[in-house]
């Protein structure tokens, strides 16, 4: 049975750069609805009409390129082409198609055009690769008889399209993991009646695109919450896939390369990668401080909701490090808030969270039943509420977008567990 869990997940986007000549197309930002068609996007969708008939534009469902219309340099020869999403009007279930249009003299023109692999587009991703001069599409495909996806890389060359490589997948991510500076795609399947759950690295080594490479992962997963493309060190970058057990829990195996051969350190005999890296789902793999390496959040237990009913966490923030899963930070995590605020070494073990549900702050206190050891609060606000909040006590120590992050400190200066506004300032963070 094929895993349900699906994902489809883009980190390498492909910048969109504005060219001359026949010009860029804007991408589809909702697919509520198909937007309207730019004057440029009326030529292709002409040019598409006059070669293939009455068709309907098919929409990405995710990744970096919502729009049907992908415009790149696709064969390396200095001008765009526009590779269109479609299939037939009569019939809302056929097979998607893909058709290359090429601009001549300021006119479109359909060159070439393929029957894709499913009645769905899940995603199109661009995959450059510099050497060759070539940019490839990446699409995924959701089959129309079943829950299994297939994911297919075109390559366009002397006016036609090639599907060079093909294969099911639940995850398909396209991101630099050989750290060259050209796109890789991981195509990451889980385990099946036929087949056991692997990641594949498929590389353009100067000859086209294909699979150099596949490594196992855990036999006994069971579906992937997510992967986050990170670096466990500022020059390697590395796969983080989080996945789930017969249980319900997460854990985190790292895939990495070395010579541009995959690795996997949790497979190695006596790793404990997955045990230290268990946890709830919802916890993904972040940077969480902005530093450049993934942090993998772990949870335990606030002091003094051992034996509550209804627990609050401390989340671990761990990297790896050393083929081991090493903590660097611990502290309050809102993942409904997005933000995260660290203990120091001397809160550890001593300092608890209280929720104030009727402000939305979230109170730092030695102990859950003594009102008179409370250290601080900190609240999320809107920006609009700030001022009212400053003259109220309240200081300002970070903002994201529309929303402002407050701090009151206890008036308890001398108190050794009382934090700075510096402390707190270094000690907070918004994921991102």
């Amino acid at each position: 049975m094929r895993l349900k869990r699906i994902i489809y997940a883009a980190v390498g986007a492909a910048a969109a750069a504005v060219m001359s000549g026949c010009g860029v197309i804007t991408s589809a930002d909702s697919l509520m609805s198909p937007p309207k068609l730019t004057e440029q996007q009326n030529m292709i969708y002409e040019a598409l009409t006059e070669a293939a008939g009455k068709v309907r534009l098919v929409y990405p469902e995710g990744g970096s390129h919502r729009s049907a219309y992908i415009m790149s340099d696709f064969d390396g020869d200095g001008m765009e082409e526009a590779a269109v999403f479609y299939r037939k009007d009569s019939d809302e279930n056929s097979i998607v198609r893909l058709n290359m249009i090429d601009c001549t003299d300021g006119k479109w023109h359909s060159v070439y055009d393929c029957a894709g692999a499913g009645a769905a587009v899940d995603s199109a991703e661009l995959i450059s690769a510099p050497d060759s001069d070539r940019v490839y599409i990446a699409a995924g495909y959701r089959l129309i008889s079943a829950d299994d996806r297939l994911v297919h890389i075109y390559s366009y060359k002397d006016s036609v399209i090639e599907t060079v490589y093909s294969g099911e997948y639940d995850v398909c991510t396209v991101t630099d993991l050989t750290n060259d500076g050209t796109d890789d795609v991981l195509v990451i399947s889980g385990n099946t009646d036929k087949a056991s759950a692997q990641v594949s690295l498929i590389c353009d080594s100067g000859e086209g695109m294909s699979c150099t490479d596949s490594i196992p992962l855990d036999k006994n997963l069971t579906g992937f919450e997510a992967v986050t493309a990170g670096y466990i060190m500022k020059d390697t970058p590395a796969l983080f896939i989080d996945e789930t057990d017969p249980d319900g829990n997460v854990s985190t195996e790292i895939i990495y390369c070395v010579e541009d051969h995959l690795r996997n350190p949790a497979a190695v005999e006596g790793s404990t990668i997955k045990a230290d890296t268990k946890r709830f789902r919802g916890y993904p793999c972040m940077d969480i401080d902005g530093d450049g390496i993934t942090e993998i959040p772990v949870t335990e237990v606030l002091p003094g909701y051992e034996n509550e009913p209804e627990k609050l966490y401390m989340t671990d923030w761990n990297v790896f490090s050393d083929y081991s899963i090493v903590r660097k930070y611990s502290g309050w995590y809102s993942r409904q808030g997005g933000w995260c605020m660290m203990f120091p070494v001397r809160w550890e073990g001593l300092v608890t969270v209280k929720k104030d549900n009727a402000t939305g702050a979230v109170i730092f206190c030695q102990s859950l039943d003594r009102d008179d050891t409370e250290l601080m609060r900190i609240c999320p606000v809107k920006t609009e509420q700030t001022d009212a909040m400053l003259k109220n006590g309240w200081t300002l120590i970070a903002n994201g977008g529309q929303t402002d992050y407050l701090v009151k400190l206890s008036e308890n200066a001398s108190d050794n567990m009382v934090l700075t506004l510096t402390e707190v300032q270094n000690n907070f963070f918004i994921a991102g």
